[in-house]
């Protein structure tokens, strides 16, 4: 029997082209999801304001359209693709959405190209045309996203908008933000009633008005609330009526609290669909609401900010109080977006920055102390988790004052996977002497010790106001004896110097030369010393 001659690539090819078939061969409602699903996503409760946020959607409708008259035909007939309607637009285009939508649900949106500082007469005008074309079917909207004055948001409320669950609305102009003027009507109210996700910029009503209403709410966001009466407490209340709440965003707060009796411990209320937590506010707005509210586990998001009032000891202690029963969240996040970031300046602002970039480590910004102990509870948590060994390691930004505090330089010593230090040198403490010490190893007849930070990979000095004979000296310590006692750190180091000037006048009779270029030779032929 004669065996088969083998295809020719003409033929194989042939065979591989009749397993597929034209995707516009798909049926009309498959085909429809599978458009549906290449089109970019538009989110009307994302927290991000952007002029072109709706742009993208148009282009990519419109290139589909362009693919072939089967995908024209579809895409005009199906009414669903035209359900978001921007100001940008052009009229043509608006007209076309507004025809083609039919009877659909209607997305509504509004943001000025101009600064809110510009807006002018032009842009009035633009929007009450925009207005008196989608006015119409305002039976229709179920979600509003807009950035306006005062005077034009009120007209959003003229009337009822009996679908509309989601509003974002950010008022323009500063001199309304601390003065809501617009007396509530029983339409406001209605309309208040019914929705489930909210961003709001401003207010354009009394907060102790209206905070009662929300019974829905899925989405809770507040920015640059203040003067309108809003208080701590009416916040608390707010998300507590709302047990589905998934996304809590409480941004640039500055709401009136009550001050708390030491002995204030309120049993924290279960937030099981919680998803995103961001706030950024005053310590005691910050630390009010953390107490009140159980942060679940399986967060996707996480940010937590406080600014400092008038106790510098009680934000340094804010760390442990508040954030330790949170511990378990803080880690699964840590773990799930592949990083985080510690920001403490005690005297600025105080911040733990779940990242969402995959494989960024910790990112450690220490500066302004009152008590160590802050950091010896942040080194005892990033010590205390687990780590793949791909880890990147520990990125750490810090003050030659911290260094110089003798406690709080051995808690930092006590993080043994920091890869990356970045030192701001103070005019009020130059004194690094016990840092290079402990990078070169301490070594005696008494006693010999490892170098520290032996991960350590990338050392950058801020305003330098010293030679380098000394740390030549300690760079071949580190290295040396390293290799002598079996210590040898695990990686080498980049050396990065910075001063504004070559020569230092400390004492003006003596002048020091910071950057001597032999030096620099010489630092960087060493073993271990990569530049």
């Amino acid at each position: 029997m004669n065996a088969p001659l083998p295809e020719s690539a003409d033929e194989q090819d042939a065979g591989i082209h009749s397993a597929f078939f034209r995707i516009s061969d798909l049926p009309l409602k498959l085909l429809t999801s599978v458009l549906r699903y290449v089109l970019p996503l538009f989110d009307p409760v994302s927290w991000h304001w952007e002029y072109g946020d709706c742009n993208p959607y148009m282009r990519a409708l419109f290139s589909l359209r362009c693919v072939s008259t089967l995908w024209r035909d579809l895409i005009d007939g199906t009414p669903s693709f035209w359900t978001l309607i921007s100001s940008t637009w052009s009229l043509e285009a608006i007209l076309m959405v507004l025809h083609r939508s039919g009877t659909r649900p209607l997305i509504i949106h509004h943001l000025s190209p101009n600064h809110p500082e510009d807006i002018a007469e032009g842009e009035i005008a633009f929007w009450r045309g925009f207005y008196q074309l989608v006015n119409p079917h305002r039976s229709r909207w179920t979600a509003c996203i807009a950035a306006l004055p005062l005077e034009l948001a009120s007209e959003l409320f003229s009337a009822p908008l009996p679908r509309l669950n989601a509003l974002k609305l950010n008022l323009t102009d500063e001199e309304a933000l601390g003065q809501p003027s617009i007396l509530l009507t029983p339409v406001i109210m209605d309309i208040l009633v019914n929705l489930e996700h909210v961003h709001f910029s401003g207010f354009l009503f009394r907060w102790n008005e209206v905070h009662s209403t929300f019974k829905r709410l899925k989405t809770l966001g507040l920015k640059l609330m203040r003067g309108n009466g809003i208080t701590t407490e009416q916040i608390i209340n707010t998300i507590l009526q709302n047990p589905s709440l998934q996304n809590i965003t409480i941004i640039y707060m500055e709401a009136k609290a009550k001050p708390m009796p030491v002995d204030f411990n309120p049993s924290p209320t279960a937030l099981p669909l919680l998803r995103v937590f961001r706030i950024d506010g005053p310590l005691h707005l910050v630390e009010t609401i953390l107490r009140h509210i159980q942060i679940p586990n399986d967060l996707d998001e996480l940010f937590i900010s406080a600014i400092p009032c008038n106790s510098p000891a009680h934000s340094s202690l804010f760390w442990m109080k508040t954030l330790s029963p949170l511990l378990p969240a803080l880690q699964r996040m840590h773990m799930k977006k592949g990083g985080s970031r510690i920001s403490f300046r005690e005297s600025e602002r105080c911040v733990w920055l779940a990242e969402g970039v995959n494989n960024s480590g910790f990112d450690l910004t220490i500066d302004g102390l009152r008590h160590t102990a802050t950091l010896e509870w942040i080194a005892s948590i990033v010590k205390s988790w687990e780590y793949p060994e791909d880890f990147p390691g520990f990125t750490c930004w810090t003050t030659s004052t911290l260094i110089g505090v003798p406690s709080a330089f051995h808690a930092l010593q006590t993080i043994q996977r920091i890869t990356s230090i970045d030192i701001l040198v103070d005019l009020e403490n130059v004194d690094l002497s016990a840092f290079w010490k402990a990078l070169g190893g301490a070594t005696s007849r008494a006693a010999t010790r490892p170098p520290a930070f032996p991960f350590l990979q990338y050392l950058r000095i801020r305003k330098w106001r010293f030679g380098l004979a000394r740390v030549i000296k300690l760079m071949k310590q580190r290295y040396a004896s390293g290799q002598q006692v079996g210590w040898r750190p695990h990686s080498n180091i980049r050396l990065d110097f910075n001063t504004h000037r070559p020569v230092w006048f400390e004492d003006r009779k003596r002048p020091q030369i910071i950057i001597h270029m032999d030096k620099v030779t010489e630092l960087r032929e060493l073993d271990g010393v990569d530049s």
